[in-house]
């Protein structure tokens, strides 16, 4: 049984520590185009004809083993531009099937050394925190007062609400339980010890379902950045199935903008602690959504929770350790799509404004000192910075951790290493596009960042995003897929390794003259295994760079240049 695939001509196949046994074929394609295929860690066996069949395009497999002994590993066209084979084990006395074994398309580095490993990942977390008791306590009991059809109640409900929740506490914990409607809010709440804040919404909050069931309209807090955070979450606490909307939140910072339009600063809206859970929950509007940077918050579960965030949706830091961030998506169509929710940015250029005020001053993920986090499937869109590492301002440590299917959409930069920190993070299957502000890069190291980031499988497109700009620390990719981006940039003091990546050059002008690979003066890494599907593309190495290019395909190797750039 196979899978069979058709998309566009550019359209890629990159795969990763996949075994594969028995068929005509372990990998064909008959696409054309100037397409890659990208194969590492791979074990092919039992295969009749030959392990990878291409059409055209071109091939690359590295660190992979062929096991029949009376069959080549490859069956290639003659339209195929190029293959790439570096650090595999082959049992055939054949290599390609249909090729001289000196063609030039050949580029062999069976001794290659230098590899970039392809980070390790495993995920099997479920939620199942829950309150201490059975115990409901029904808000609208203690005489919150919930309001329909699109607008809150005058009837603020914030007093209600303690007295539930100081009931609830005094039971030894339970589920303090808040029924669909909307609720207005000038005060801030506790969620005590054991106690759940519950509301009607127990499934996943997506952008176009932000204003059903449980809604809290946040209307205290304003401008006062500094006052009590809107709910502060004692040890193990949760909040769960609710939305917390701030009807009075602008969405631009321009000269002239009206008070409605005026971008305002709130306190966060939920800060935890040690033990706690938010889950199915929607917070659009805030300023940061989340901190769990101020109080330590080990074992802390976000599970499913989305939203529009002003400033940062998640801050988190403070030596934490244990915790789980599950499809942590935040995307401001939770506001802008929701014709329910007033003060939402619809005038002629209020979706406009709105991004370009998010794509210079909001983040997504702040870290500071955080290990053995498991981050899986998180999503940002329209934010300056997609993944902030910094040094914690509470410890003066760094984070440690992986992460699986982090999307980086339509962002200026996807993962900042900032001065100071010494973070260590490793970053399976994650797509990028940094079209944003003029562009920006899938990774910055700054001078002065200490740490290692490793992409492993990660995608990035868009012809204005760029790859990375290396000035401090390691920075690692192996197999990255390149749609249309180039200034895969090294400086002095950084060190940038590159293996086994596609750069299929869709877009590419025969007239640029950018370099897709390029280690500057004082720089340090490796570029290995590379190939360009074009035939455009090309890197520049800098005679003083302590760089290893080995094993690149046919056109990087030729258009290598090892004289001193100006």
């Amino acid at each position: 049984l196979g899978e069979r695939a058709s998309y566009q001509d550019g359209a890629s196949l990159v795969v990763t520590d996949v075994a594969f046994h028995g068929g005509k074929y372990s990998v064909a394609s008959a696409k054309k185009g100037p397409y890659g295929i990208n194969l590492s860690g791979c074990s092919f066996a039992g295969y009749s004809k030959a392990a990878v069949r291409a059409a055209d395009g071109s091939v690359s497999v590295v660190r992979s083993r062929f096991a029949e002994r009376g069959r080549p590993a490859f069956e290639l066209n003659d339209s195929v531009r190029q293959l790439v084979v570096a650090g595999n084990s082959l049992a055939g006395p054949r290599l390609v099937d249909g090729w001289a074994a000196n063609d030039g398309r050949i580029v062999r580095g069976d001794g290659v050394k230098t590899t970039v490993p392809s980070v390790k990942y495993a995920f099997d977390h479920v939620a199942r925190r829950r309150p201490n008791g059975t115990g409901i306590w029904d808000v609208c009991n203690f005489g919150a007062v919930r309001g329909e059809g699109g607008s809150p109640p005058s009837v603020d409900s914030t007093p209600a609400f303690r007295k539930a929740l100081a009931a609830a506490e005094k039971a030894n914990g339970g589920t303090v339980y808040v029924p669909a409607g909307i609720y207005r809010m000038d005060g801030a709440l506790e969620i005590p010890s054991g106690v759940e804040l519950r509301g009607s919404f127990e499934g996943q909050h997506y952008g176009n379902s932000t204003h059903r069931g449980t809604q809290l309209w946040v209307c205290g807090g304003k401008d006062d950045p500094h006052s009590a955070p809107f709910v502060t979450m004692r040890r193990g606490s949760g909040v769960k199935g609710l939305s917390v909307f701030y009807p009075e939140q602008g969405w631009t910072d321009v000269p002239g903008a009206s008070d409605e339009e005026r971008v305002k600063e709130y306190p966060p809206t939920v800060r935890t602690a040690t033990g706690c859970w938010v889950q199915n929950c929607s917070i659009v509007g805030c300023s940061t959504a989340i901190d769990a940077m101020t109080e330590r918050s080990d074992a802390l579960e976000l599970v499913d929770v989305t939203g529009a965030a002003l400033g940062t949706a998640l801050e988190y830091g403070h030596g934490a350790k244990d915790g789980v961030v599950r499809d942590f998506h935040f995307n401001y169509s939770g506001w802008t799509h929701q014709p329910r929710l007033p003060n939402r940015p619809c005038t002629a250029d209020g979706p406009g404004s709105l991004a370009e005020y998010t794509t210079r001053l909001s983040r997504g993920l702040v870290l500071g000192d955080l290990s053995k986090c498991r981050f899986h499937s998180c999503f940002n869109i329209l934010v300056s910075d997609q993944i902030v590492l910094e040094r914690d301002r509470f410890t003066g440590g760094s984070f440690r951790g992986k992460m699986w299917g982090v999307a980086f959409d339509a962002a200026h930069n996807g993962v900042v290493g900032r001065d100071g920190s010494e973070a260590v993070v490793g970053l399976v299957a994650s797509m990028g596009v940094f079209n944003q502000q003029g562009g920006g890069r899938y990774v910055v190291a700054e001078p002065g960042f200490r740490g290692r980031i490793v992409f492993s499988n990660a995608d990035v497109w868009s012809a204005k995003s760029r790859v990375a700009d290396v000035s401090g620390g390691s920075v690692a990719f192996s197999q990255l897929l390149s749609w249309c981006c180039m200034e895969a940039v090294c400086k002095a003091g950084g060190t940038l390794d590159l293996f086994a990546g596609t750069f299929v050059g869709d877009r590419v002008s025969d007239r640029d003259t950018r370099d897709c690979i390029r280690f500057e003066a004082g720089s340090k890494g490796s570029s290995v295994a590379n190939l360009e599907c074009r035939r455009r593309l090309r890197q520049t190495i800098d005679a003083s760079a302590e760089v290893a290019a080995v094993a690149n395909g046919p056109c990087l190797a030729a258009l290598n240049r090892r004289d001193a750039m100006p």
